[in-house]
């Protein structure tokens, strides 16, 4: 008789890669992972109290100085404020994608 059967040792590899990516996937259902994000914001003379608290994290009090620039209408300066107003309500988490 000739029996002709899959070789495991060639299959190891595959089943090892497979198995990983699996677990991997059931591990992040109980443990969020860290996302890193980037993104660029204006500075300058407009924004001068404001970049410092950004860089700081203090993503509250950035957000009330941003409002205050928008509210004034300037065209030049809104969007730009719009703008690192996003960003602030990224790192707040109040952005839903």
């Amino acid at each position: 008789w000739l029996l002709v059967a899959p070789s495991i040792s060639k299959a190891g590899d595959e089943i090892n890669e497979l198995s990983f990516l699996i677990g991997r996937k059931y591990v992040d259902l109980f443990y969020p992972g860290i996302e890193n994000r980037t993104g660029l914001y204006y500075i300058g003379k407009d924004f001068k109290k404001i970049t410092p608290l950004m860089k700081s994290y203090q993503w509250e009090k950035a957000e009330v100085l941003l409002l205050e620039l928008i509210e004034k209408g300037n065209p030049k300066i809104a969007p730009r404020a719009e703008n690192n107003l996003r960003l602030v309500h990224d790192a707040m988490g109040k952005n839903k994608y």
